[in-house]
């Protein structure tokens, strides 16, 4: 069963307006760029873990379809704030509920998950990205971003107690490959807040296509 740290967000709850303006100032340039590049024009997108609603509110900008998903109310009280746009399209969602949302199968074009899988656990991401790969459509494509490198963290925790998952982009690359996707482009980038020490890695994917064989 997926499970959520309880400190991880009990963080992002205690510091969601701090956190929230910090993330809409970031640079974000690059990723955005390649985030509308693969996003599916005109698409139905689904972005878990949508926080501050900076990645939603540009896609929803730039004609998606859009469905956020977040487990911490106060950021989506602070994504609605700052994005009155995304007002009723954003809604809290437990982590452990990911893995058995009301959605059919094949519903989305595309899913968006950025800073959101290096919280999970490798049993709980398992189960994440089965589920990723049901809601997708065949073919609908993936863009994951994850910190690959973070000053600060030992036996997975920050000292805030944050749950981070501290890989690099093999193990990403292969647990997406293993859980359905081809991936596409694996991409290094540097962190939009000026932090030398936070490396990121995004990886682009689409959900793989099985042909029935006669």
């Amino acid at each position: 069963m997926v499970s959520e740290d309880p400190r991880t967000r009990e963080y992002y709850d205690g510091k969601a307006r701090e956190l929230a303006a910090a993330y809409e100032k970031a640079d974000v340039t690059a990723l955005h760029s390649q985030i509308l590049a693969w996003m599916p024009a005109n698409g139905r997108i689904l972005d878990v873990g949508c926080g501050s609603g900076r990645e939603a509110a540009f896609l929803l900008n730039h004609g998606r379809e859009l469905l956020g998903l977040d487990g911490s109310l106060p950021m989506l009280d602070s994504a609605i704030a700052s994005h009155p746009e995304l007002k009723g399209l954003v809604f809290q969602c437990e982590v452990s509920s990911v893995t058995n949302l009301p959605v059919k199968t094949s519903s989305f074009d595309g899913i968006l998950a950025i800073a959101f899988l290096m919280h999970l656990s490798e049993e709980s991401l398992k189960l994440v990205l089965s589920e990723f790969s049901r809601m997708l459509k065949p073919g609908g494509k993936l863009f994951v971003s994850v910190q690959e490198n973070k000053h600060g963290v030992h036996l997975n925790r920050e000292e805030n107690g944050r749950f981070f998952l501290m890989k690099n982009r093999d193990f990403w690359r292969d647990m997406l490959s293993n859980s359905g996707f081809s991936i596409h482009a694996i991409t290094s980038a540097s962190d939009g807040l000026g932090r030398r020490e936070t490396l990121w890695v995004n990886l682009a994917g689409h959900k793989e296509v099985i042909r029935k064989t006669d």
